[in-house]
């Protein structure tokens, strides 16, 4: 049997999005669906579902220490430029004309040219080898010491100890917690009753063919059209904000 209602993929849409497109297939029902006896009983359980809808508009708490993290990783950002303008303010100014420690800015400076600030991986691995590179290397260290670099080198290290410390107390909290409650079962669920309801919709348009239907079914086509196009406006941010990311990890 040939359905009456335009596709949607349920299963690309967010939680709130499905919930406001059943709220709102409700709200239609109400309106164009009262005149159609036969179909009272698909109502009264789309209805009766209404309340386990809400469960789809819970948020997940923030985990243990986020924002202490994401500050400690941000004055690391703001750490690495500093390091950036001095090297380049001694280069500028020529204070320091001894070639070994100038030697010893230019390996620093290209090490952290490959520092990004959106790739938290790239940025940690980018202090794993420099300070690689400095032990193995210690006449490096003295020169970073004496321009006073290493001190910007040794404040990153300390940042990164703690935000260590601090990701292994989130590991631990998180393992701690009690299952988090899974919108899942309700997600699959409430995309069942909508189904479900459209079906029954088909179904008796044919086996009551005195009734007029029509009505119901283009206003139903029309609150799923909107909720195709919020989809369509959704997948659109999210590839687009995909691509920023990529371009800035590649810049």
């Amino acid at each position: 049997m040939k359905s009456n209602f335009i596709k949607l993929r349920f299963d690309r849409m967010k939680n709130l999005d499905i919930l406001i497109l059943y709220r709102n297939i409700l709200f239609v029902v109400n309106e164009f669906g009262s005149n159609l006896p036969e179909l009272e009983k698909s109502v009264e359980i789309l209805r009766a579902y209404e309340p386990n809808i809400y469960t789809l508009d819970k948020k997940q708490k923030k985990r243990l220490h986020t924002e202490e993290i994401t500050s400690l990783r941000a004055h690391v950002d703001k750490l690495v430029a500093a390091i950036m303008l001095q090297i380049k303010a001694i280069r500028y100014a020529r204070l320091d004309e001894d070639a070994s420690i100038m030697s010893s800015l230019s390996s620093i400076e290209s090490f952290l040219k490959g520092f990004k600030p959106k790739n938290r991986f790239n940025k940690e691995g980018v202090f794993i080898h420099l300070n690689s590179y400095i032990k193995r290397y210690p006449d490096e260290k003295t020169g970073l010491e004496r321009t006073g670099i290493m001190r910007y080198i040794n404040k990153i290290n300390e940042i990164y100890r703690t935000i260590d410390k601090l990701s292994d107390e989130q590991h631990e909290n998180e393992k701690k917690k009690p299952a988090a409650h899974s919108t899942m079962p309700a997600r699959e669920k409430t995309i069942e009753m909508l189904r479900f309801f459209m079906q029954s919709i088909d179904i008796l348009q044919v086996t009551h063919n005195e009734s007029d239907y029509s009505r119901l079914i283009i206003n139903v086509n029309g609150q799923l059209i909107d909720a195709r196009k919020q989809l369509r406006n959704t997948t659109t941010r999210r590839i687009r904000k995909k691509a920023r990311e990529e371009a800035e990890v590649t810049i």
